[in-house]
């Protein structure tokens, strides 16, 4: 008895395919590394500034927006409760920055603090979107040299406070 069988292969060739060439459905999840820029003096005229370096993308299209937000603040789901953002469009992969874009050139703060960077990758036609995680790029604004910075008042100084500008009334009063 002859058995008869089917061979298939595949060549090397066909499972190589251009970089540039996505699978239908198939999609890319590119790297985003963030680099914010160094602390600021209040005051100095210094800008706070970010840059995000794409990487391992298929030809990445569309945009990156860096999104900055005050001290203290936790951004809101869509980012929209940012100082400031910057929409950079992307063209390749490679590195983008603050200086580029619909608002170039960075912040001017006008608080110390430590503010936080986000920055989203839009993603593309072949290309899943990708962020920076909230909390991962710090950047802080000292205060200007010989400033102070005052210190929070308790509750108990301020009411005392208020108290004895009472007694002194009613002093001047009787």
């Amino acid at each position: 008895m002859r058995t008869t069988g089917w061979r298939i292969g595949f060549g090397v060739a066909a499972l190589m395919m251009a970089p540039s060439v996505a699978m239908a459905g198939v999609f890319a999840t590119p790297t985003l590394i963030t680099t914010p820029g160094g602390s600021v003096v209040l005051d100095s005229g210094g800008l706070l500034s970010d840059s995000g370096t794409l990487s391992g993308g298929v030809d990445p299209a569309e945009n990156l927006t860096f999104y900055l937000f005050a001290p203290g603040v936790t951004p809101l789901g869509n980012d929209s409760n940012n100082l400031y953002d910057d929409v950079v469009t992307v063209n390749g992969n490679g590195t983008y920055d603050t200086s580029m874009g619909n608002h170039p050139g960075g912040f001017v703060p006008t608080v110390t603090g430590t503010y936080q960077w986000v920055v989203n990758y839009s993603g593309s036609d072949n290309n899943n979107p990708v962020a920076s995680a909230f909390g991962s790029e710090p950047e802080t604004v000292l205060p200007a040299q010989g400033s102070a910075i005052p210190e929070p008042m308790s509750l108990a100084l301020v009411s005392g406070a208020i108290a004895g500008l009472g007694l002194l009334r009613r002093r001047k009063r009787g």
